[in-house]
């Protein structure tokens, strides 16, 4: 399973290069909502949140079935 909550907490700890605050993550049912002190940052965050999603399902339905295949080999 993918962990979302692991994705949220880590772009909630990044800190704005401007302004040096934290974003708000919230991921609910496919929707996803970021509060920051600037749009910059906010975009930023969206992108990082975008590609750990994608390197975890690229993880989950691509690399860990080949190493459970490789095992039963």
């Amino acid at each position: 399973m993918i962990d979302i909550q692991a994705i949220i907490d880590n772009c909630e700890q990044q800190v704005c290069p401007v302004h040096g605050k934290n974003p708000k993550v919230t991921y609910e049912e496919d929707n996803l909502e970021i509060t920051a002190c600037c749009e910059d940052f906010k975009v930023s965050i969206k992108e990082m949140f975008n590609e750990e999603l994608r390197q975890a399902l690229v993880e989950y339905l691509l690399v860990r079935p080949m190493r459970e295949r490789n095992k039963t080999s």
